[in-house]
């Protein structure tokens, strides 16, 4: 057995509608059809569980974009009114950025140049 990699990230929340539109409107995600409102980001499923309380902890979501997703999810941030932390570069070929989900989850917006990001020195 192998794993292939992650097939869904399943967040717990008091507000399934609420935290299903904020990462809908800021990610730019599909919507696809299934029990727990999921969005497509990529090659993941983004799934909402209904709990009496956001988790506690130091959640941290890293989403890896091209370069012109880098570009329209900062602007959908920004024009959500977000506080965004960054944009920073990391190195020469990397660059993110970060905000707060409504719970105080982590997101980080990377956009890594694959052509080097990936490669020796």
């Amino acid at each position: 057995m192998s794993v292939l990699g992650i097939a869904y990230i399943g967040l717990r929340t008091p507000d399934v509608e609420g935290l299903h539109r904020f990462y809908a409107d800021l990610t730019g995600a599909d919507r696809i059809e299934g029990t727990h409102g999921q969005l497509r980001l990529g090659g993941t499923v983004l799934g909402f569980w209904h709990a009496e309380a956001a988790p506690v902890g130091p959640d941290v979501i890293g989403l890896e974009v091209d370069a012109a997703g880098f570009e329209a999810a900062l602007g959908r941030a920004r024009g959500m009114g977000l506080v965004v932390d960054g944009p920073r570069r990391y190195n020469p070929h990397s660059r993110g950025f970060e905000v707060l989900d409504p719970e105080g989850r982590t997101l980080e917006f990377l956009h890594n140049d694959p052509a080097v990001f990936w490669t020796s020195e």
